[in-house]
């Protein structure tokens, strides 16, 4: 296995599940992506050609992607890349500009999280600089940027063991990472306070309200299901597994009961033991809990399709019985 580091360099980069291209020759009825990463972001390159790398994504996710989407970096270049100071773009999209004024030309114009690194912040004319991956210095809106809380915990580990990690099909998993310190993350980033990091995920989750439902997506051009779940808990501090299933080895843990129906999970709502940002699981899907029977999500529902909230009360309009039915799992960081 190859142990080089790799770190994304177009606006939105398509990752597969394998390496067959996206209706290649228009012989493929539907898509391969199954993720998406955004600029600025690392990742691990297992093994690379000319026309495709496989990867692990800092979040530890395995997919390919096309070798131009990457710039590769040896240890010692990552080492160095990871020690700038970083922020995220938290707008639908930020344009960096040549130079600050709304008159500059435009370099490139970036989904929300991508990453940046930081030359200078001048709170007076409220521009900040920034250095982008080819070296240009540009300049966006400072309003436009939100501090990068996480780190890239799954490069760390052995590549190897991320893969056998992602073996395991059981929908069912108990979840959780022995390594995982949620008091740390509560202590680094919200001073200990509990209630304004759960606060943090739904007014993340809530930024991607109204966005069209894509397959595979997880930028503000398209997001699915778990690309949500997955990006407000990054946005949060925290990387969880990327898709629709608790998996082992990330930190979402299944709550008891073992296994949900509507009426449990009822009944756990009415007794307060689910939390505001824990995770509903229905099979193929999830969505994330905001409190007051509301619950925020990425469907492909004909009558409602994006991310919208819906109701797990009986009496709301928006209630979906076709979900409520099917609940099989909660999950949450305790």
């Amino acid at each position: 296995m190859n142990n080089s580091f790799g770190r994304f360099i177009l606006p939105i980069n398509p990752i597969f599940a394998d390496k067959t291209e996206i209706n290649q020759d228009h012989d493929q009825s539907t898509t391969n992506m199954s993720d998406e990463e955004m600029y600025g972001n690392y990742c691990r390159i297992i093994e690379s050609d000319e026309q495709w790398s496989e990867i692990i994504t800092h979040y530890g996710y395995h997919g390919y992607v096309r070798s131009c989407c990457l710039e590769k970096l040896d240890d010692e270049e990552y080492i160095l890349s990871n020690k700038q100071h970083k922020m995220l773009t938290f707008q639908h999209k930020t344009d960096v500009l040549s130079v600050a004024s709304v008159r500059g030309v435009l370099l490139i114009s970036l989904p929300a999280g991508s990453v940046l690194d930081i030359s200078e912040i001048n709170e007076e004319t409220g521009w900040t600089s920034v250095k982008l991956c080819d070296g240009r210095i540009g300049y966006v809106r400072g309003h436009s940027l939100i501090p990068k809380l996480y780190n890239e915990g799954y490069l760390k580990e052995s590549p190897q063991y991320v893969v056998d990690l992602l073996k395991e099909k059981d929908r069912f998993s108990i979840g959780g990472n022995k390594n995982f310190n949620f008091q740390e993350i509560l202590d680094t980033n919200y001073d200990g306070d509990e209630d304004a990091f759960r606060q943090k995920l739904i007014d993340n989750s809530k930024f991607y309200l109204g966005l069209q439902y894509r397959w595979g997506g997880r930028s503000t051009d398209g997001i699915d299901c778990s690309g949500l779940v997955n990006m407000a808990y990054l946005l949060s501090g925290i990387q969880i597994f990327r898709d629709s299933r608790i998996c082992n080895g990330f930190p979402l843990k299944r709550l008891s009961p073992e296994h949900y129906d509507g009426k449990m999970l009822c009944d756990d709502i009415r007794l307060g033991k689910i939390r505001v940002g824990d995770t509903i699981y229905f099979p193929g899907h999830v969505a994330i809990y905001m409190g007051e029977w509301r619950y925020i999500h990425s469907t492909a529902y004909k009558l409602s399709c994006g991310v919208v909230i819906n109701s797990l009360n009986s009496e709301d309009p928006d209630f979906r019985e076709d979900l409520f039915d099917i609940i099989y799992a909660v999950g949450g960081i305790r």
